[in-house]
C-alpha cells in the first residue's frame, strides 16, 4: 500500500509538472507580406501550403492590421506592445540600428515583448534574422555581459544575417524589375545562399543544440523570433518558384502572353492580375489630391513608362500598332511583377514548410510550442496605382496572423478585427507572464490579449484597429494619417499640413481633416478592394461618428467596448408599404457576454433611420412602414436603421450598430443572359439585372463557382452537357433568392489543335502515380496540372520521343484536376481525378 501511494504522488507530481510547463514561443515575422496567401483569397494562383498547413493547426485572423505600414514602426509598435503615437516612430527614417532606445522620445519609457517574456516569465530569448527593423546590427542585445543568462535588454542571443553577394550579383546580373521594385529569376542552385534559407539553417541548429544542451540555454523555455526577409526587396528569387507564365524573353515567337486574358476568364491562361474599377483606377481618380499626395506612384510610373524603352518594339501580333504593342508589353511587364512577387511569397513559404519540418524532429519541443506568424505590414500590387507600402489603405495594412498551439492544434478561424499590437498581451498570458506595467503601477500594453478569441473566435469583440504613418512622400507628412478597421469597415482621416494642400509649413490651427469610408465587409463580401467611398452619402456620416471615437482624439481610443447587434423578428423577403419591421437589440459587455436583466438599465438604446425623422428609445423597436411617404417608398431600395447605446452614467456612445433592410415588393430582382460556345469556351454576353439584390454566384457544371457579377470565358476540360446557374440572393433573409439557369452542350474534343494523336490517362481516378499512352510517338511534351483554383501543381518538361509517360501524383491532394499536354501543333486537356 505504501509502495502504491509513493507511486501515485510520484505520478500526481509528474502529471502536474507536464501541465504548467511554460511553452516554447516560435515568433516568425514576415516581410512585406500581404494577404497573398491561400486562405486569405488574396489572390487565387499564390502557393503557400506550408503556411495552410500551419493555419490547420491553430487560428487564423482574417481582419488583422498592423499599427504602421512600414518595416521600423510596425515592428518598434508590435514588439514593445505600444502605438506608433507613443513610440514617436512612423516611418523607417530616421531610425538608429547602433541603439534602439534611443529611436523614442527621451523619457519615454519602453518594455520590448522579448524582454518582458525573459526578465518576468524566465524565458530564453533568441533573435534570429529581421526582427526588428535591422537584422545584421545587434539590434537591442546587452554586448557587455559574458553570462547569457543574464543578459539585460531583449535577447540573451542574437542572430543577424544579411543578403548574400552571391544572390545580390545573379541578381544584379539579370536585373528584370524597375527602380523602387528590383526583382530577377536567379539559377535554383542559389537557393542555399538565400538569407532566409540559412537562418531556418541557423534555427534549427539551434533546436538541435537546445534540445541536446538545456543547460546552455539556461534550463529556460525558448522564445525565438524568427525573420523571414521576403517577399521584402530586393525580389531576387530562385527560379523553381516563379509561375511558369512568366516572361524572360519579350522578344519570343509566337508572344508568350502572361496575364490571364481576359480577365475573369478560366482556367486561367496567364497570372491574374490586380483587380481594377472599369474604367481602371476610377477609385484612385475620385479621391482629393490631398489623398493622392499620400499614394506613392513611382513604380507604377516606372511600369507605364517601361515600353518606352524598348528597342525595338517586338512583333507581338500582325497589324498592331505600336501603342497597341507598348499596351500589351505594359501589361507583360506588371504581370512578371506581380509574379516575382509571388515568387517571392511562395519561398517565404517554403522556408516556413522547412523549419516545421525540421522542428517535429523534436517532438518533446514541437509538442510544447506555440507558433506565431505574421507580416510586419501589407504591400500594393497596383491598387490605386500604387506599388509598395505605406499607406493606410487596407492593401498596405492587412497581414497574415496564425497562433498555432502545438500543445493542442485545431483548426480555428476568426473574422473579429485584430491589431498586430495584441501580439504582446496573448503571448504574455499564455507564458504565464504578468501584465507589464508603467513605473507608477498603470497599465503598460496598448493591445488586447486574444486568448478568448482563441478559445471561442465567434465571441463578439468590438474594437477599432489602428494604423498610422506620417507620411514618408512629399506634402502632407506633419500629422499622423489614422485609419481604423472594425469588422464590416475602413475608415481614415488624412489632416493637412495647414490650410492648403501640399508641403506647406505644420499649422495645427488651420489644419483640415478629409475622410474615407469604405464597407469592407467581415468577410470581405462587399467592395474588398475599397472602390466606393461612402464619406460622402450623408447615410453614412452616423457611422463615421461612431468609427471617429476610436481616433486618437476619441472617446474609445484603444479602447474595447460594448458590442451591440440588431435583429429583425420574423423578417420577410422585402417589406411592403404596410408592414411592421419589428427590430431587436442585444448588447454584450467587453468580455462577449451578453446583458440581460437589470445591467440593461443602465444603458439608453436611441434609434434612427435614413429615411425619416423619426428617433425611438427603447431595447426593441416596431417600425411601421406606412409612416414612410409612397414617394420615399417607390425611390428607396432600402431603409438604414441606426442605434446608438449610451452609458447613462457618463453620457458617453458605448455601442452602435447599422442595419440595412430591404424593402418595396417591386424590387425583386430580374435576370436574363445569353451563352455562345467557341470551341469548348464558353462566354456569357447580354447579361441584364433588375431589381436591387445583395450578392450574385454563379455556378458551372458542378465544379467551378464564382461570385464576379459576371464572369469570363471558361473553358470546358471535357465534352458533356453542363448547366450554367446564375443566382441572385436579395432582401433581408438568405432565403430570398432568384435562380436562372442555362444549359449548355460541349461537343468538341477539348482543347484538342491537331488530331494526329490521341492519348489515355489512366488509371482515372489516379492514386500515386498517373500514366499517359500515346496512340502515336510524340516529342517534346510539357505536361501541366492545375487545380479547381487555377493555381499550378505540377509541370514538367519530358524531352525526346514518348509514347508513355508517368507522372507521380502522391503530392497532390485529393481531388479534381485539370491535366494539360502541349507539345509542337498539339495541345490537349481533360479532367482527372486523385484519390489516396
Amino acid at each position: 500500500m505504501k509502495k502504491t501511494l509513493t507511486f501515485l504522488c510520484l505520478l500526481i507530481s509528474i502529471t502536474s509538472y507536464t501541465q504548467t510547463t511554460q511553452p516554447n514561443i516560435v515568433f516568425i515575422i514576415a516581410d512585406d507580406l500581404n494577404d497573398w496567401v491561400q486562405g486569405l483569397d488574396g489572390h487565387p494562383q499564390t502557393i503557400t501550403p506550408n503556411l495552410v498547413e500551419l493555419a490547420d493547426k491553430g487560428i487564423t485572423f482574417t481582419n488583422a492590421d498592423c499599427t504602421a505600414p512600414l518595416c521600423a514602426p510596425s515592428r518598434a509598435s508590435f514588439l514593445t506592445g505600444k502605438t506608433p503615437d507613443y513610440t514617436g516612430l512612423y516611418l523607417n527614417n530616421p531610425y538608429n540600428c547602433d541603439n534602439f532606445r534611443d529611436n523614442f522620445p527621451p523619457g519615454t519609457h519602453i518594455i520590448t515583448l522579448p524582454q518582458h517574456l525573459k526578465d518576468s516569465a524566465g524565458y530564453y530569448t533568441v533573435s534570429l534574422g529581421k526582427v526588428f527593423h535591422c537584422e545584421a546590427d545587434q539590434v537591442d542585445f546587452d554586448v557587455t555581459t559574458t553570462d547569457p543568462c543574464a543578459k539585460e535588454l531583449s535577447w540573451n542571443k542574437y542572430f543577424g544575417f544579411e543578403l548574400d553577394q552571391t544572390v545580390s550579383d545573379a541578381g544584379q546580373a539579370n536585373q528584370q524589375g524597375v527602380d523602387g521594385m528590383k526583382w530577377s529569376k536567379i539559377d535554383s542552385s542559389l537557393v542555399s545562399d538565400m538569407s532566409d534559407y540559412t537562418n531556418v539553417d541557423s534555427a534549427l541548429l539551434l533546436l538541435e543544440d537546445y534540445s541536446a544542451n538545456p543547460s546552455a540555454y539556461c534550463d529556460k523555455p525558448l522564445f525565438l523570433a524568427l525573420g523571414i526577409k521576403k517577399p521584402h526587396s530586393n525580389l531576387y528569387i530562385p527560379e523553381q518558384y516563379f509561375l511558369d507564365y512568366y516572361i524572360d524573353d519579350f522578344y519570343e515567337v509566337p508572344y508568350p502572353y502572361n496575364y490571364n486574358d481576359p480577365a475573369g476568364n478560366y482556367p486561367y491562361n496567364g497570372v491574374v492580375t490586380t483587380p481594377l474599377t472599369d474604367p481602371a483606377y476610377t477609385d484612385f481618380a475620385s479621391l482629393d489630391s490631398l489623398i493622392k499626395e499620400q499614394v506613392a506612384q513611382d513604380i507604377f510610373r516606372d511600369l507605364k513608362l517601361w515600353p518606352n524603352s524598348v528597342t525595338p518594339l517586338p512583333n507581338i501580333e500582325p497589324g498592331l500598332t505600336n501603342s497597341q504593342r507598348r499596351a500589351i508589353l505594359g501589361k507583360s511587364k506588371s504581370a512578371n511583377a506581380i509574379m516575382a512577387y509571388l515568387a517571392g511569397v511562395r519561398f517565404a513559404d517554403d522556408q516556413v514548410g522547412r523549419f516545421l519540418e525540421g522542428l517535429e524532429a523534436y517532438p518533446e519541443i514541437y509538442n510544447n510550442t506555440i507558433i506565431v506568424f505574421i507580416s510586419d505590414h501589407g504591400f500594393s500590387l497596383g491598387e490605386k496605382q500604387h506599388y509598395g507600402k505605406g499607406t493606410i489603405f487596407e492593401t498596405d495594412a492587412r497581414v497574415p496572423f496564425y497562433i498555432a498551439d502545438l500543445r493542442s492544434p485545431v483548426k480555428k478561424v476568426c473574422s473579429r478585427p485584430v491589431s498586430l499590437l495584441d501580439i504582446y498581451p496573448t503571448l504574455s498570458e499564455l507564458a504565464g507572464a504578468p501584465e507589464p506595467e508603467f513605473p507608477d503601477g498603470s497599465a503598460y500594453l496598448d493591445g488586447y490579449s486574444l486568448v478568448p478569441l482563441i478559445n471561442n473566435p465567434d465571441l463578439q469583440w468590438e474594437r477599432g484597429s489602428l494604423t498610422q504613418i506620417r507620411n514618408v512622400l512629399g506634402g502632407n507628412v506633419c500629422f499622423p494619417q489614422n485609419a481604423i478597421r472594425t469588422d464590416r469597415f475602413r475608415y481614415m482621416e488624412w489632416h493637412s499640413n495647414g490650410a492648403g494642400d501640399g508641403d506647406g509649413p505644420c499649422d495645427e490651427a488651420n489644419s483640415f481633416t478629409l475622410r474615407t469610408l469604405y464597407e469592407i465587409g467581415a468577410n470581405r463580401e462587399v467592395d474588398p478592394y475599397e472602390w466606393y467611398d461612402l464619406s460622402d452619402n450623408p447615410d453614412y456620416e452616423p457611422v463615421m461618428d461612431y468609427l471617429h471615437e476610436f481616433m486618437p482624439e476619441g472617446g474609445l481610443y484603444l479602447q474595447k467596448t460594448l458590442k451591440t447587434l440588431i435583429s429583425v423578428n420574423g423578417a420577410v423577403c422585402l417589406y411592403d408599404n404596410d408592414d411592421i419591421i419589428k427590430l431587436k437589440s442585444k448588447l454584450y459587455n467587453t468580455s462577449g457576454t451578453l446583458l440581460n436583466g437589470p445591467a440593461l438599465s443602465n444603458y439608453t438604446f436611441k434609434w434612427t433611420n435614413n429615411i425619416t425623422s423619426a428617433i425611438f428609445t427603447g431595447r426593441n423597436y416596431n417600425f411601421n412602414m406606412n409612416t414612410i411617404s409612397a414617394a420615399e417608398y417607390a425611390a428607396n431600395k432600402r431603409i438604414i436603421f441606426y442605434l446608438n447605446v449610451t452609458d447613462n452614467a457618463t453620457g458617453k456612445l458605448v455601442a452602435f450598430d447599422i442595419k440595412y433592410i430591404y424593402i418595396n415588393t417591386a424590387n425583386v430582382p430580374a435576370v436574363t443572359f445569353d451563352l455562345s460556345l467557341a470551341g469548348t469556351t464558353m462566354s456569357i454576353s447580354d447579361y441584364t439585372l433588375t431589381g436591387s439584390y445583395t450578392n450574385t454566384s454563379w455556378k458551372f457544371g458542378t465544379v467551378y463557382t464564382t461570385e464576379e457579377y459576371l464572369p469570363g470565358p471558361y473553358t470546358f476540360s471535357s465534352p458533356g452537357t453542363y448547366s450554367i446557374k446564375n443566382t441572385i440572393f436579395y432582401g433581408n433573409l438568405a432565403s430570398c433568392k432568384v435562380v436562372k439557369s442555362q444549359s449548355i452542350t460541349v461537343s468538341e474534343p477539348p482543347l484538342k489543335l491537331s488530331a494526329s494523336n490521341s492519348f489515355i490517362a489512366y488509371p482515372n481516378p489516379a492514386d500515386n502515380i498517373l500514366q499517359l499512352q500515346f496512340e502515336n510517338i510524340i516529342s517534346d511534351v510539357h505536361v501541366k496540372i492545375t487545380n479547381t483554383l487555377g493555381q499550378h501543381v505540377y509541370a514538367e518538361k519530358f524531352n525526346g520521343e514518348q509514347v508513355e509517360l508517368k507522372i507521380n501524383t502522391e503530392h497532390l491532394a485529393a481531388g479534381n484536376y485539370v491535366l494539360e499536354v502541349i507539345a509542337d501543333n498539339y495541345q490537349h486537356s481533360e479532367l482527372i481525378e486523385i484519390q489516396h
